[in-house]
């Protein structure tokens, strides 16, 4: 027995099965990261924050700050393009596996049934009057499902706000309100509308048929094979009865409760437990697997365009981060002002000189032109950035006069004192001019 169609899956079957058994490794693997990046600290420092107050986006060593934005479109462009290919050989992997929606409303599933039982067994007591222990049950399983909604919600700040940190204090206003409304969101959502979520509100399962050709691997029910349908017994032997028993149990184990004997639909969201199901159903019965299972490929990859394009999308930004290479940690700009001439045989040319240190550590740095027996003259004090800090100053270069010509190349370099890694060089354009009387300088 099952819901109507647009009705709650309440009682949604276990399934066994490989399929399955990958399920709940990609359930591990994404969790692990998830819960586990906030707690990874390298040299102090989380190894991934996202940094509201300084701007920028904190990897390890490697601090992205919103010019270069560029990293980032490139990686989500490359993500949308392997989700895209993946719908095109597949039919629909990342709502099936590793969806965080999917992902939590196993993780409330799996707990359901720990402490309520299986499915037949909730709903015989959710039919019979009410007791204390089917109260004590509920009110249990609800509880449990808080306490992870709030470990959900707590995570997803300690992104933003180091979670050590977090859990010291009293988190603020805007922290709190963050954790409540994505715990909210995920303790509704996995809790109470499961799959109504994928078939109402998420427009993945809406455009899917944009990204499938005729090549695409569906999951499908062999009617041939499995028509007409019935169980077998001595009997019906002579009836040449197809080896679709009419168990249900397709349907039983259908998160979103379809029927996929009845040809693909859009609410099914490619989780395979339909298969697992089945195959165990055929092979206590010593039938061949395969009644339900994906459609095998009728033409190569390379041989689809739809492929070869979304492959190109995923390769396309992931060159372009090649060519552009990783951000240096010392970024050096240089505006030159004017020339002036401070006296009869030397001249001067200032500069704006702007340095931003993106590395996690302040540094201190030290300013030299090359390539000219030049005098570079820097503002008193000593030349220090924090961690993140950008800083302009002004700078003069002189130069014993030259003859009156075209104009000089200088380079003037920045180089850390405290990592000697970290150098950074501009090429400084030095402009002469006609020599002046000295009563007019």
């Amino acid at each position: 027995m099952t819901e109507a169609p647009g009705a709650p899956i309440r009682y949604v079957r276990a399934a066994q099965g490989r399929f399955q058994r990958w399920r709940w490794a990609a359930v591990w693997l994404t969790q692990l990261l998830y819960f586990g990046l906030p707690w990874i600290e390298l040299d102090g420092a989380p190894l991934l924050q996202v940094d509201l107050g300084a701007q920028c986006l904190r990897l390890y060593h490697l601090v992205l700050w919103p010019q270069e934005l560029i990293y980032l479109c490139c990686l989500a462009l490359s993500a949308a393009g392997l989700l895209f290919l993946g719908g095109t050989l597949v039919t629909r992997p990342w709502c099936g596996f590793a969806c965080p929606h999917t992902v939590y409303t196993e993780l409330f599933m799996w707990i359901e049934r720990r402490i309520e039982g299986g499915s037949s067994l909730r709903r015989q007591r959710d039919a019979a009057p009410r007791s204390v222990a089917t109260l004590a049950r509920k009110l249990a399983k609800h509880g449990a499902w808080l306490l992870l909604a709030a470990a959900i919600g707590v995570t997803l700040v300690g992104y933003f706000t180091p979670v050590r940190e977090l859990l010291r204090r009293a988190p603020s206003g805007w922290e709190g309100f963050w954790m409540g409304a994505y715990a909210t969101l995920a303790y509704v959502n996995a809790g109470t509308m499961r799959e109504r979520y994928c078939r109402f509100v998420c427009p993945y399962a809406r455009f899917q048929s944009v990204m499938q050709d005729a090549a695409t691997r569906l999951i499908r029910y062999d009617a041939g094979r499995g028509e007409p349908r019935g169980l077998r017994n001595r009997k019906q032997h002579a009836r040449q009865l197809g080896d679709c028993l009419d168990c249900t149990l397709c349907v039983q184990v259908c998160p979103s409760g379809i029927d996929i004997r009845r040809g693909q639909q859009y609410d099914c969201i490619g989780c395979a437990a339909c298969i697992d199901a089945c195959d165990q159903v055929m092979a206590r019965r010593g039938l061949a697997r395969g009644l339900v299972g994906y459609a095998p490929s009728a033409q190569r990859w390379w041989r689809r365009p739809r492929v070869l394009g979304n492959l190109a999308l995923v390769l396309a930004p992931c060159l372009l981060l090649a060519a552009l290479g990783m951000p240096p940690p010392l970024r050096v700009a240089l505006a030159r002002e004017r020339a002036l001439a401070p006296g009869f045989d030397v001249l001067e040319n200032r500069y704006q000189l702007q340095l931003l240190n993106r590395d996690r550590r302040a540094h201190r740095y030290a300013v030299s032109v090359l390539g000219a027996q030049a005098l570079l003259l820097l503002p008193p004090g000593p030349l220090v950035l924090e961690a993140g800090a950008e800083r302009r100053l002004g700078l003069a270069v002189r130069l014993a006069r030259p003859a009156p010509g075209p104009a000089l190349a200088l380079r003037l370099e920045v180089r850390a004192l405290d990592a000697p890694g970290q150098v950074a060089s501009v090429v400084a354009t030095f402009v002469p001019y006609t020599r002046l009387d000295p009563k007019q300088n």
